[in-house]
């Protein structure tokens, strides 16, 4: 399902787009906004990881840092940078590569060095990162031979398959909290329907029932809380220790793509469709919408950078974007924003 062209790679091409796709019938986008502002360094250096277009080849692996851009793979390698995570000095950033044997390869970066997974005879994709102590979790998928995706994760490069193979399946999100291990998905019902999901040390959780799409893109634990978020028939919804929240119940639809945390505050990144049809970037701070742009966006990430909010996503036009407390500032060069990162100084 990964599509050649100069686009994020992440989730079936971003799992935002499959839910633009969802709701909305593939609607064109808009003009682009145009505003520049400086990024945010006064509390740590602030990484953003995507696509973009690289030396020889239309669509590579990179990252942001600060304001500048730097290509992973030496810029000649097609794929895409999904996630990223900070241990100390250490950066750790997961993706997908393709071109290879296997042609799709699950792949992560330490300091830039890549690091191949082991996917099987068909390869996989990396969209998810998360260190513990000496121990490296990716989350992601495995192609099977039936030619569908199996959700699966790799801990210091040995991989388990969560699904069999059967129906399609990925695994979107990874978090670690002490010995346990968690991961947010989806999975195919048998009417075809995606139903969002997690699991906790491999034992599996439905939250939808397949009555109605739904999905689970991130998952996050904050003290003894677990957080999933993602969208439920079409509605923005997060999962408080299993229990359903809705943050939005209108009938164009929604998303939560990200979540982050700050003090007491709970943040959510996604997009929302307004009654005029139009799909836009969008956070939630405890639960209170701000809507981002009044053009058809997406807000794919969110952190929290010394009190600055930053949500990253991409415009109308298909150009990497990030808002800075609601101003927004190109990125430029056809970067196209997965998930970001801060490196505290």
């Amino acid at each position: 399902m990964i599509l050649f062209t100069v686009m994020p790679l992440k989730k079936y091409t971003s799992a935002a787009l499959v839910f633009i796709c969802l709701i909305t019938d593939c609607r064109k986008l808009d003009k682009p906004v145009t505003t520049t502002q400086p990024f945010p360094t006064a509390k740590g250096d602030l990484y953003i990881v995507g696509a973009t277009v690289g030396t020889t080849v239309p669509n590579v692996p990179a990252y942001w840092l600060n304001d500048s851009v730097t290509l992973l793979s030496g810029g000649n390698t097609w794929g895409s940078a999904n996630n990223i995570f900070t241990n100390g000095a250490d950066v750790y950033v997961a993706g997908i590569t393709l071109g290879g044997t296997p042609v799709n390869t699950a792949v992560y970066w330490k300091n830039g060095s890549i690091v191949n997974l082991p996917g099987g005879t068909f390869g996989g994709q990396a969209n998810a990162i998360a260190v513990s102590g000496a121990d490296v979790y990716v989350a992601g998928l495995i192609y099977a031979a039936s030619g569908k995706t199996m959700a699966a994760y790799w801990k210091n490069g040995v991989a388990t398959q969560l699904t069999d193979g059967s129906a399609d399946a990925d695994a979107f999100s990874i978090a670690v909290n002490g010995t346990d291990v968690y991961i947010a998905g989806m999975m195919t019902a048998s009417n075809g329907n995606s139903v969002a999901a997690y699991w906790k040390n491999g034992a599996l959780t439905k939250l939808t029932d397949g009555s109605s799409n739904g999905w689970a893109n991130m998952v996050k634990t904050w003290g003894a809380d677990t957080y999933v978020a993602g969208f439920s028939n079409k509605n923005a919804t997060y999962w408080k220790n299993g229990a359903a929240v809705k943050l939005d119940d209108n009938a164009h639809g929604s998303t939560v793509n990200a979540i982050c945390f700050d003090g007491d505050n709970i943040y959510f990144a996604g997009t929302i469709t307004t009654s005029d049809g139009v799909a836009k970037a969008a956070y939630w701070r405890n639960g209170a919408l701000t809507v981002l742009s009044s053009e058809s966006s997406l807000a794919n990430t969110i952190v929290i950078n010394g009190g600055v909010v930053c949500v990253a996503g991409i415009n109308a036009q298909g150009d990497g974007v990030l808002w800075q407390n609601g101003v927004a500032s190109l990125l430029g060069g056809r970067f196209y924003p997965n998930a970001m990162g801060i490196l505290q100084k």
